[in-house]
């Protein structure tokens, strides 16, 4: 068996970005292919992969983690801190990966006694918004449709080792905006000559920061956050002829985050005709919500009772986004949390460091999990 917090310590120390996660699916690739799984598919959207026990044919339950690390300086001084400046497992995507590798060790360990297929998925590009969708469009999928699946994150703020459930949605959906208007330049002393985007920049980053003051008339919940402004250059002498503005919409509701973009992109093109700017608008990194199926919230629970481990039921989805929204938006499926600890340093902290002593509580959850999950 693999010792699961060496390996995260290893998968803390070699850390790759989004989409660059080539020698860390060697890695896992090179663990599970000592498990002899029925079937062991690599490459999939980049570096994704998938191991299938008991048979090849469409898996009763499927099981994922994540590959990539994040663009940020670690701050931590420790025997295992990342050797690669400016990149990190601030996430507990190295945790993740562990727990699944162990969970893949002890299913492969009764692989001839599984009466269904079980898979295990190590999914790239997590923090993009990219990799789940870019592996459920491979080929593979069209051939593999797992009756249910799971993924667990860690959440420093909650006690260690708690189990946090939420039926309906668990994490919200977002989406970046990035919108260019543009004017003209003319000398600081005639700005009348000129036409600046500034008034519109401000006005348009106002009305995105709004917009969710209407969720609750949708039934839902809100938060928009403007993430960069710009106009202009360091240019005394000159009006900005050219401004920037990037925001992050988030909801728990896919419909009203139809009604925000559809918001941004009315409020920004009649800003842009009355100012008689010109404008580009594009959508980046989209999460759908996470929306947990009812029987997988209620076998996840049994599973944490039969260990004895604390549950803590969620009253709101959590802020942020986790692109396995995509999978639980075509099959039944959870995503639950794990606390990390309520002192722990937060996610996408400089100082964060995935808290070992979850790693084994966490690695019996998933394989109670299966086991109840292949009883029905």
């Amino acid at each position: 068996m693999t010792d699961l917090i060496a390996l995260r310590k290893y998968l803390h120390r070699n850390p790759e970005r989004s989409g660059e996660e080539a020698r860390t699916a060697e890695h896992i690739t090179g663990l599970l292919e000592k498990t002899r799984p029925s079937a062991l598919h690599t490459g999939i959207a980049g570096h994704g992969i998938v191991a299938v026990y008991g048979g090849e044919s469409s898996p009763a339950v499927l099981l994922r983690a994540d590959l990539d690390a994040l663009p940020i300086a670690e701050r931590n001084d420790l025997p295992h801190t990342s050797e690669r400046e400016g990149t990190a497992h601030l996430c507990g995507h190295d945790g993740h990966m562990s727990i699944l590798v162990g969970a893949a060790e002890r299913i492969a360990a009764r692989q001839s006694t599984l009466s269904a297929p079980v898979a295990v998925l190590f999914q790239p590009s997590e923090e993009t918004g990219q990799g789940a969708e870019a592996m459920l469009q491979d080929t593979l999928f069209s051939r593999l449709h797992p009756k249910r699946v799971f993924a667990l994150h860690n959440i420093p703020g909650y006690a260690r080792g708690t189990v946090l459930l939420r039926e309906g949605p668990f994490a919200m959906a977002s989406i970046g905006v990035d919108i260019h208007l543009t004017g003209r330049t003319s000398h600081a002393a005639e700005p009348e000559k000129g036409n600046s985007p500034v008034p519109a920049l401000l006005r348009l980053a106002r009305e995105i920061m709004d917009l969710p003051a209407d969720a609750a008339t949708h039934n839902a919940r809100a938060i928009s956050t403007i993430i960069h402004l710009s106009a202009g250059s360091e240019a005394f002498g000159t009006t900005p002829g050219d401004a920037r503005l990037l925001a992050t919409l988030r909801t728990d509701s896919d419909e009203f985050m139809d009604f925000m973009k559809r918001s941004t992109e009315e409020h920004t093109q009649a800003l842009a005709r009355e100012q008689e700017l010109r404008n580009e608008l594009s959508w980046r990194e989209e999460f759908p919500s996470v929306r947990n199926a009812e029987d997988c919230v209620a076998l996840i629970r049994r599973a944490a009772q039969q260990h004895g481990m604390s549950i803590e039921d969620l009253p709101h989805p959590f802020p942020w986004s986790e692109d396995f929204a995509h999978f639980t938006h075509r099959f039944d499926g959870a995503l639950f949390g794990i606390g990390a600890g309520a002192d722990h340093a937060h996610l996408h902290s400089g100082w964060y460091d995935f808290p070992d002593e979850i790693i084994a509580p966490a690695v019996d959850l998933f394989d109670t999990i299966v086991t109840l999950a292949l009883e029905r």
